[in-house]
């Protein structure tokens, strides 16, 4: 039976220190407090990984359709940046075209 510190857990795991108190606070991972301490059972931590291996995907839970229905569509000439650099390929006019596009 391992006992382990809290840097060994966020090193073992590849998670920060500070993340590690907050999951244990949380009773997110296998732990004990002795005192002002937490404790890690290497065997338990390795147990709670296999039991919840694929379950919580995090950031990742969403499909990538799914976040970009959440962005404001927008079409090409309703940008008016793009409008002004689109004139300007023929006119050759970029500052007159910006200034026209903001202040008119």
């Amino acid at each position: 039976m391992k006992v382990l510190t809290v840097d060994e857990v966020a090193k073992f795991l590849g998670i920060h220190r500070l993340t590690v108190y907050e999951k244990a606070r949380k009773g997110e991972i296998p732990a004990v407090r002795v005192g002002r301490n937490w404790r890690f059972l290497k065997e338990e931590l390795e147990g709670w990984l296999k039991k919840n291996i694929g379950k919580n995907k995090g950031a990742w839970k969403h499909s990538r359709r799914e976040l970009k229905t959440h962005k404001p569509k927008q079409s090409r000439n309703s940008d008016p940046l793009l409008k002004v650099m689109g004139s300007c390929r023929s006119s050759g006019d970029l500052t007159n075209e910006i200034d026209n596009e903001i202040y008119d």
